[in-house]
């Protein structure tokens, strides 16, 4: 197993979705798409000569035009305009020599080329089905031809009946499979399951029942799914075996990868690539969920596919997702900044002084009172976004923090000691900022700990009057309990927090 350190797209641009007329062909892509049989096709193109294997792909794509059974050698006069109460048959306006079929019932155009067009029929159910190629071979577009549209053809066609259009049995290169959910039809590449899908919609019940797993999909998933657009292509994917829910998240599966994208964690998400040749990976994948090698609860787990994949002999490379990328890069920033030898620094009002065996800064006032121990790999601005208030934070395990709040002197103070043009910032996170009613001083109050109080904040020479003057009134207001100034301090401390 190794590993990638390039992340996928997000749904968003994984899901290139070709439409004509309604018939969706899906591509899962990203930006690990291997590109060496581009290369080498371009390649050959430079040098002006075609390979003996490119030569025959070639003639054999190109053969739907040559064949006696393609639908512009069918015609037997120039074809008219044919509108019935199911279907109108039409030439083109938009595209030169193509012809258009327009389904009433359903709202979708399919628009082809006749002279790359055939019938095809699956010899296993009787059905038909009008087959477009694209100009250079490989298939373009599918349409069912149930028998209002064989009829409807026939009459542009100008032959007897739908029974004289010369049909072909269905190329043994594709499968086609029935979705239980919806009942569409999905047609696919043998062996290259995961490179492409048609889905085939032929009445109204079928597009109710695919809005309604869309309906599944933004409502099951919500911080993953946020537009009838996107629920909709994640239910086209779901229909074309491309897309596996689970309980808190989606399995998306790709001819050149399989992501998994949790909706409540997002740290729990993880993707796999292997090669856009590896035809057999989609296959593997979908038989490790079929035969129980990978159990329903499994799914989410990256240890369980890795599991499968190596006991297989799968070729693969876990993606570090850009989250797992800053987590490294701030580790090794850590054991950089605990490396570091460190002197100690005075200011005017602040003295700094390294602690080398708990590998943090211990901080002093100008007075000499102790304000916090500062881990090394905690010396980074958190901005409070509401009041743009910056705030130096070193926790030290559950219900254990110092906090400070980080005026210009200090700020400059640990840029020197550190070495450093600027401190790393970052958002104020897991934290709360808050204001003591009585005397307006704030303190900061770790979320979930709010029982406990939180850590006063002196931000200036007033903020200190009034803390001084609360605990000068809870001394001359409590004198049998209160025999100190410095236990004042103690109960005017914990009256703010």
């Amino acid at each position: 197993m190794n590993v990638q350190t390039n992340n996928f797209q997000g749904i968003y641009g994984k899901m290139a979705i070709a439409q004509k007329g309604g018939t969706k062909r899906y591509e899962m892509l990203s930006r690990k798409t291997s590109i060496s049989s581009d290369n080498e096709y371009l390649s050959v193109k430079a040098r002006n000569t075609l390979s003996p294997y490119h030569a025959f792909e070639s003639m054999k794509n190109a053969s739907a035009k040559f064949m006696t059974n393609n639908l512009k050698v069918q015609a037997k006069q120039p074809v008219q305009t044919v509108d019935n109460k199911r279907y109108l048959i039409e030439k083109s306006d938009e595209i030169e020599g193509c012809w258009r079929i327009y389904d009433k019932k359903l709202d979708r155009s399919f628009v082809f080329d006749p002279s790359s067009a055939t019938v095809q029929v699956d010899k296993n159910t009787g059905k038909h089905y009008l087959m477009a190629d694209a100009p250079t071979g490989g298939l373009m577009d599918v349409m069912p031809a149930d028998a209002a549209l064989m009829s409807t053809l026939a009459q542009f066609l100008n032959v007897e009946s739908a029974d004289s259009i010369l049909t072909s049995t269905l190329n043994d290169k594709y499968t086609i499979t029935v979705d239980a959910f919806t009942g569409i039809e999905c047609l696919k590449i043998k062996g290259n399951e995961g490179n492409g899908s048609w889905l085939m919609i032929s009445n109204e019940q079928q597009k109710e029942k695919l809005q309604e797993l869309a309906n599944v999909y933004k409502e099951k998933y919500p911080n993953l799914v946020r537009s009838d657009g996107v629920a909709m292509g994640f239910a086209q994917a779901e229909v074309a075996g491309q897309a596996v829910r689970t309980e808190n998240g989606i399995l998306l599966i790709a001819c050149n990868g399989m992501e998994y994208m949790d909706d409540a964690d997002p740290s729990k998400s993880w993707a796999v690539h292997y090669s856009v040749d590896a035809t057999n990976m989609y296959s593997e994948i979908m038989n490790a969920m079929a035969e129980g090698y990978i159990s329903r609860t499994d799914i989410e787990e990256y240890s369980a596919w890795e599991k499968y994949f190596e006991e297989k002999g799968l070729a693969f490379e876990k993606v570090i997702t850009d989250e797992e990328l800053a987590a490294i890069a701030r580790e090794y920033n850590a054991e950089k900044i605990a490396a570091k030898e460190y002197a100690e620094y005075k200011s005017e009002n602040y003295r700094i002084e390294p602690d080398k065996e708990a590998k943090c800064f211990d901080i002093y006032n100008s007075q000499g009172e102790r304000l916090g121990a500062f881990d090394y790999a905690d010396i980074k601005i958190r901005r409070d976004s509401a009041t743009g208030k910056q705030f130096l934070i070193s926790e030290h395990g559950t219900m254990s923090y110092d906090a400070l709040v980080l005026d210009y002197e200090l700020k400059e103070d640990l840029q020197k000691i550190m070495g450093v043009d600027a401190l790393e910032t970052e958002e104020l996170q897991g934290f709360t900022l808050k204001k003591h009613s009585g005397t307006g001083i704030r303190y900061l109050v770790r979320d979930g700990e709010e029982g406990r109080g939180g850590k006063v904040l002196l931000e200036s020479a007033a903020d200190q009057k009034k803390y001084e003057a609360l605990a000068a009134t809870y001394l001359h207001r409590y004198p049998n309990l209160i025999e100190s100034k410095e236990e004042a301090y103690i109960w005017a401390h914990l009256e703010i927090k």
